[in-house]
């Protein structure tokens, strides 16, 4: 594909289906499994209810990319949390979880780089 192609048409879409699976998953694993997310935060002081908060917001905004209408700004969310995502498990020391994250971050970037882009 050349040009702007990439961005227009089904393409952009089934990224953007891709990234809804990658999140909905994310959150909800965050959600079954909280203890290590928990104990990381309580390790920096942190409470507990913000690995609750981040888990319901990855399956909403996630949810939402499927609507092309909230794509962009569910995109953005997810960015934010992701990054904050990465921030914690550097500051906790666990680059694995902190690369992950990172990607997580990359891939709701590429999906607001994919949406502008489209005519």
């Amino acid at each position: 594909m050349t040009g702007r192609a990439w961005s227009e048409g089904p393409l952009a879409d089934w990224v953007a289906l891709g990234a809804t699976a990658v999140f909905v998953a994310a959150g909800v694993v965050l959600l079954r499994y909280p203890e290590t997310a928990i104990l990381r935060l309580a390790a920096l002081g942190i409470p507990p209810w913000p690995v609750y908060l981040a888990g319901l917001v990855e399956i909403t905004a996630g949810a939402l990319l499927l609507h092309r209408p909230t794509r962009l700004s569910a995109a953005l969310v997810l960015v934010l949390v992701s990054f904050a995502g990465a921030i914690l498990n550097f500051a906790y020391r666990q680059p694995q979880s902190a690369l992950e994250a990172t990607a997580l971050t990359v891939l709701a970037g590429a999906l607001i780089v994919v949406e502008r882009n489209r005519p």
